[in-house]
């Protein structure tokens, strides 16, 4: 037997499996626009209306500026990670916390447990208005953390 009750819960289900499908769709748009924005310096209007599309559907906009900047630092070569360090710290034997210094559009962020792959680390702080600040954040919380040697 339906209730009414039921079938409005997969109503809503069923609108938000839409719902994210067609963020996904204008994300894999947005990102291949944004790609050939930033390579030829066109078509930046497209951009802009994938970025309002993707708002109005109600996605992380965190995220999507993320992308972007991760795309631009990519087409230009442009490494994000201004600092990196190594700390054993809380961790288990063999295992090594990577926490990169990243300068984002508002400031510097420590991203702990960086993974390279994603650009961004599984907890974080910041923003801080100076690389030095970042630098005293990541200490205070690793006092064993070692300076790595950042390739730019």
């Amino acid at each position: 037997m339906f209730t009414l009750q039921g079938m409005r819960g997969n109503a809503e289900l069923i609108t938000e499996k839409i719902r994210q499908e067609a963020i996904e769709e204008v994300l894999k748009k947005f990102k291949e626009a944004d790609r050939k924005y930033y390579q030829t310096g066109e078509d930046f209007q497209t951009v802009r209306d994938l970025y309002k599309e993707l708002e109005r559907l109600g996605a992380d906009i965190e995220t999507v500026i993320d992308i972007d900047l991760h795309i631009r630092d990519k087409v230009f070569g442009l490494s994000p990670v201004k600092a990196m360090y190594h700390s054993t710290m809380n961790m288990d034997d063999g295992y090594i916390n990577h926490i990169a210094i990243i300068q984002e559009v508002n400031g510097f962020h420590n991203h702990f447990l960086y993974d390279e792959d994603k650009g961004k680390g599984a907890a974080g702080t910041g923003p801080f208005t100076t690389l030095e600040e970042a630098k005293q954040d990541v200490i205070a919380h690793y006092p064993d953390a070692v300076e790595q040697e950042v390739a730019e």
